[in-house]
């Protein structure tokens, strides 16, 4: 009878662990969806005060997906692509940063072009993120697919 206790308690436990790593990856991929709306409210019929603030909110987007980052590979078994995932979300956010800055020092108009390549790599990794979480090699692989888009916007 004990032993069938520890089995069912282990077992409850590794589910509830996939269980709170899944509502962390969802958590992560919903900060992205929520990026790409904010990408997507962008346009050159803004004037440049519109502009500014919606640039600052998509800066404030991403921050926020690299809080849910941190989160996912603090509380999972982070993988080596976690890892490259979080640095790549960190220069994407000095990226946007000098983009909001020269934006609001010199009010020159917004680059769209830049933009739209922004806006679509963004899209484009969200696309590709897997669909559910798990600890596995097939994971890891399709998140570092969808990772060569993130690449793309800072090199």
């Amino acid at each position: 009878m004990g032993i069938i206790l520890i089995v069912l308690y282990f077992n409850q436990s590794n589910t509830d662990k996939l269980e709170e790593n899944s509502n962390h990856y969802t958590s992560f991929v919903s900060s992205v969806q929520t990026l790409e709306q904010t990408l997507t409210q962008i346009d050159d019929s803004k004037n440049d005060d519109e502009l500014a603030v919606l640039m600052f909110d998509v800066y404030t987007s991403i921050i926020f997906v690299n809080d849910r980052i941190t989160l996912l590979r603090n509380n999972t078994n982070s993988s080596p692509q976690m890892d490259t995932l979080s640095n790549e979300f960190l220069l994407v956010r000095n990226f946007y940063e000098s983009q909001v800055r020269n934006h609001l020092s010199t009010k020159k108009e917004l680059n769209f072009e830049i933009h739209t390549n922004f806006e679509e790599k963004i899209r484009l990794f969200l696309n590709d993120l897997p669909k559910d979480y798990e600890s596995s090699k097939d994971f890891d692989q399709q998140l570092k697919k969808a990772m060569a888009h993130i690449k793309a916007i800072i090199n």
